[in-house]
């Protein structure tokens, strides 16, 4: 709050016997730790976004949050608390109660319970079942980190376990590696491959690979050509569905950002996040790391935090991913709206507003939002460029297409924001899945909510070494091929649950590419064929046959180029469209991506076949990508 200045009066002790039932803002006033200009202006932003008085005046720097919590105390003639840390024995069989309202007993003094809680009112609010719980207590300010630290400490054992679990078996791929049926259909082809190798040798194992990679692109192509007609065409006139009110108090944000190993981007990362023009009163941005990471625990302490930004520690698991770390932060988070970023993430500062108005006029079964993701170094060299193209196509047309139209989408993993109720509902992420975006997005539409697009850009940076994105894709791809098989357990029932339309979508959005990565080096043969570098024995087709795949290769070509193009132009990379940002201005070298990205994507049949290894090898291991 620019007008706030600071109060040139000498502050005075806080007047317990004088302070007991009067407002927060006239204890502050008559201590001196305000001046009244503050207070006004204070009390205006609090018209304004419903935050409580004490909230605005620490995310304001007027005053001190030990400085609101003496006063709070003095308010209500509850104590504060002395200490950072308690180590108390507490153990309650269920303490979803502790951890729903913030709550935890901190100490024991005698027969009495102090119970730690950021506002004495919240206690009073629950007394009766606190005292049904423990029996004597009172309430005793704690800072909110203190009540989160205490929660962990009390309950780690009991939120690791549920950060892992509480997803039912038959939807989570952690008990993929021993599902007979999978198990079962591998062995069939493994054995069915087999067969075909010994009876009529390489020529019909080429020639059926040949037909299902060749039916798998003409899927993709089809699906492509739907979608970019859709993309391209004008939105029809709305119609009249259930809206949402826009709420009043302004939705609060709960922010996670898992952290891993981040040495060098941590800094960056929270210098960005401070850019964020939403309220900070609410908005609440917890830093999850993991227990053993120091790298990160080290470079974070060096790190002054404002008051809205905290940290959670995830105890040492049977994996670690970074779903499994959300799953362990979101009982900590009270937000209406949860949102994720990663740690290289550079979102634009109006987007938590972008969020708010969104959902306001979005139809009740919008319940998720997926903003576009761009890269602030798409120059960097080839790669970094190929990369841009692609997940511009992706994000800015081929999505675009898939929402208009209805199909499941597949999350982009951040800048995804998602509606509290319904994702504790759904129990959350899967923590053995790689790619647990994509497989939340199709959980949602199972069952029976929407997710749209974000008309705001978060920018990310982009690998530009190929080692490190065979990484990354190999970890997407992986978690893909995870994502269908656990759903496809039971293909009648995923039927069901989303329709024809949007059933033969997931099988082209995951099963057919997943088949074209794979079966790359298929048509790799069928091109050297063509040029006569490979016996013809090998390659069985006719001369119709081959002037048919050719027809198909320059069809998939056209389509991607196509998808490529529109999306660089609506980045503003290319064209006249409207000026990018500073950091991805045009560059006359994109205009030659498209066409030579063509030897860019056999690095991920390179990543498929890893993928492939780890999920009968490494199924839950976590690739890291570094950055910075």
């Amino acid at each position: 709050m620019n007008d706030m200045v600071m109060t040139g009066a000498r502050p005075r002790p806080i007047d317990r016997n004088d302070s007991r039932g009067r407002p927060l803002g006239q204890i502050l006033l008559s201590a001196g730790r305000i001046s009244p200009p503050q207070l006004v202006s204070a009390l205006a932003q609090q018209s304004r976004t419903q935050a409580p008085l004490g909230q605005i005046l620490i995310a304001n720097s007027v005053t001190p949050e030990r400085t609101i919590l003496d006063a709070l105390a003095a308010q209500s003639a509850a104590p504060v608390v002395q200490t950072s840390f308690s180590k108390t024995p507490f153990y309650d069989s269920d303490p979803t109660f502790w951890i729903t309202h913030h709550m935890i007993p901190w100490s024991k003094a005698g027969p009495l319970w102090l119970v730690a809680c950021v506002d004495a009112r919240i206690f009073q609010k629950h007394k009766a079942e606190i005292e049904s719980r423990i029996g004597p207590c009172a309430p005793l300010l704690t800072p909110q980190s203190h009540v989160m630290r205490r929660l962990s400490f009390c309950f780690g054992d009991y939120l690791t376990e549920r950060a892992e679990t509480e997803l039912c078996p038959r939807l989570s791929c952690r008990t993929l590696t021993t599902d007979r049926v999978i198990q079962a259909a591998l062995l069939m082809c493994l054995c069915l491959l087999a067969l075909i190798s010994v009876s009529k040798g390489g020529f019909i194992v080429m020639q059926a690979l040949l037909i299902l990679a060749s039916l798998a692109l003409t899927a993709v192509v089809g699906f492509k050509i739907h979608i970019l007609f859709a993309t391209l065409a004008r939105p029809s006139a709305p119609v009249d569905v259930p809206h949402i009110a826009p709420q009043n108090p302004l939705p609060k944000f709960s922010i996670l950002v898992p952290l891993y190993k981040e040495e060098h981007i941590a800094a960056r990362l929270l210098q960005r996040l401070q850019l964020l023009s939403y309220p900070k009163t609410h908005i609440e941005l917890i830093l999850i790391l993991e227990q053993d990471d120091d790298v990160t625990r080290n470079t974070i302490a060096a790190t002054a935090l404002p008051f809205w930004m905290r940290v959670i520690q995830v105890p040492r698991g049977s994996v670690t991913t970074k779903p499994r770390a959300m799953n362990y932060a979101l009982p900590f988070c009270s937000g209406d709206i949860i949102g994720i970023y990663d740690a290289e993430d550079a979102p634009l500062a109006d987007q938590l507003e972008q969020v708010v108005a969104q959902f306001a006029r979005s139809p009740s079964d919008v319940v998720c939002l997926q903003g576009c993701l761009d890269f602030y170094n798409p120059a960097q060299n080839w790669i970094a460029r190929c990369f841009t193209s692609e997940y511009n196509s992706w994000f800015r047309v081929a999505l675009k297409g898939m929402a208009r139209l209805g199909y499941v989408l597949p999350l982009g993993g951040t800048t995804v924001f998602m509606r509290a109720q319904p994702l504790r509902d759904l129990a959350a992420w899967d923590a053995h899945n790689v790619t647990e975006d994509a497989d939340l997005g199709l959980r949602l539409a199972r069952a029976g909510w929407r997710c749209d697009l974000l008309a705001s850009t978060t920018y990310e940076q982009a690998n530009a070494h190929p080692i490190a994105w065979i990484k990354q894709r190999s970890r997407w791809l992986k978690g893909y091929l995870m994502t269908y098989l656990v759903h496809m357990r039971r293909p009648v029932k995923l039927y069901r649950d989303l329709g024809p339309r949007r059933f033969l979508g997931v099988q082209i959005t995951f099963g057919a590419s997943l088949v074209l990565f794979a079966l790359a080096p298929v048509f790799w043969v069928f091109w050297l064929d063509v040029f006569g570098g490979v016996p013809s024995t090998l390659m069985p087709l006719s001369e119709t046959g081959t002037w048919a795949l050719r027809t198909l290769f320059v069809m998939a070509l056209c389509v991607d180029m196509a998808l490529q193009y529109i999306g660089l132009y609506r980045a503003g990379l290319i064209g006249a469209s409207k000026k990018a940002p500073h950091h991805n201005r045009k560059d006359r070298r994109f205009w030659l991506i498209p066409p030579t990205s063509y030897f860019y994507f056999p690095l991920a049949t390179i990543a498929m076949y890893k993928a492939l290894y780890e999920v009968l090898t490494h199924p839950f291991y976590w690739d890291k990508t570094h950055h910075g």
